[in-house]
């Protein structure tokens, strides 16, 4: 699995975004393919972020941006007419405010 992005979140967790999903590696060291992979698949994790109220934004090559918060994946992109399949980054000003760059 080649890794496209990485990111070490609040917890001490590193998330590596590959072709196939996420992948999170646990405290004990072990790399664990995240449940929310299976609502990814295909789409090509190439950014991660956290955000202040803990939610994990992730950024795509093909299927847009992805919110986990918690067990709850909540998916934006161009079916839903939000953004462009391409996500290259993905920024908070606040709390309140997401910028992604496409």
């Amino acid at each position: 699995v080649r890794a496209r992005a990485l990111f070490l979140d609040r917890e001490n967790l590193l998330w590596a975004g590959t072709e196939t999903g996420l992948y999170r590696q646990s405290a004990a060291g072990a790399w664990q393919r995240h449940p929310a992979s299976d609502a990814l698949s295909g789409c090509m994790v190439r950014v991660i972020r956290q955000a202040v109220d803990g939610a994990m934004w992730f950024g795509s090559h093909r299927c847009g941006v992805a919110r986990l918060l918690g067990e709850q994946l909540q998916r934006f992109g161009p079916d839903a007419g939000d953004i462009g399949n391409h996500v290259r980054d993905i920024y908070f000003t606040d709390a309140h405010t997401v910028l992604i760059a496409t």
